[in-house]
């Protein structure tokens, strides 16, 4: 249904209580009053490649024989009622690596972040659920800046401009994102000897005392999901070596809710485990 994204969003209050009741789920034929709330409404198809839905029956087809058969395409839900939709549409064949990204949102939710939330929640699930998915690709109508908004405070980047790409729409904006190896999605370290009063948080970075001896006494470190005992030189290695730029990572990993690494007036030191070594 959504080809590109139609949501002009642009303010974004990670701390509302509106947005801590937003939800994905699968949509179901119910949905339909809901569904032709936002469908049929001029505002919101004016950036989409369909045009506004005229009839309940219109929209229950679309639900039975597309919504539901779709491999991934969830309904954005306030309180557990939807109130738009967002889905992932993978490639196949040697571009099964890529996913295109679509998104929607009924016009009275416009600017309160929620769309920018419904793409955080789904790039992070989709990267999740299929490891063979490294980027994440949407396409947005040059006019529709908020919608740009949307996608830029959810940690993608702009790439370009694509030129008379679509014969109704012309020409759109690239963005994407790409997926953090999964090594580097850690939680924070807890106190090491169990001394919590060593660790110091601050702006979202854990520091560490000194007295811990970790490699150039490095003062910040993470576990991953393994377990296993990370420094922040040891990351920044590990994203050379898997080709993403540090700046790529800090913003991508603020965007999908992943502690920051920073290096604390330290060099890297001059060697490091491979790459492959820390996996283990």
């Amino acid at each position: 249904m959504e080809k590109g994204s139609s949501a002009p969003t642009t303010d974004l209050r990670e701390d509302g209580n509106e947005l801590s009741d937003i939800s994905l789920r699968p949509f179901e034929v119910s949905d339909v009053d809901d569904f032709m709330v936002w469908a049929s409404d001029e505002r919101v198809t004016y950036f989409c490649t369909f045009h506004p839905y005229t009839s309940k029956e219109d929209g229950i087809d679309y639900i039975k024989n597309t919504a539901i058969p779709h491999p991934w395409l969830r309904a954005i839900c306030l309180n557990k009622r939807p109130i738009g939709s967002i889905s992932v549409t993978k490639n196949s064949g040697s571009d099964i690596c890529r996913g295109e990204l679509g998104y929607v949102l009924a016009a009275q939710y416009w600017g309160k972040g929620i769309a920018t939330r419904a793409v955080k929640m789904a790039a992070k699930t989709i990267f999740s659920q299929r490891p063979e998915m490294e980027r994440l690709e949407a396409l947005v109508d040059l006019e529709n800046v908020g919608s740009q908004r949307v996608l830029e405070k959810a940690g993608f980047m702009r790439e370009g401009v694509l030129r008379k790409y679509f014969i109704r729409k012309g020409s759109v904006s690239l963005y994407s994102i790409v997926k953090i190896p999964n090594f580097l999605l850690m939680d924070p370290l807890t106190a090491p000897h169990g001394n919590v009063d060593k660790i110091v948080r601050v702006n979202d970075e854990f520091r560490f005392g000194t007295d811990y001896n970790f490699p150039c006494s490095v003062k910040t470190a993470y576990r991953s999901k393994q377990g296993n005992l990370y420094t922040c030189e040891t990351l920044f290695y590990c994203i050379q070596n898997a080709n993403l730029k540090f700046t790529d990572y800090l913003q991508n990993a603020r965007a999908l809710g992943v502690p920051a690494i920073t290096f604390i007036d330290r060099k890297p030191p001059a060697r490091l485990p491979h790459r492959q070594a820390l996996l283990h």
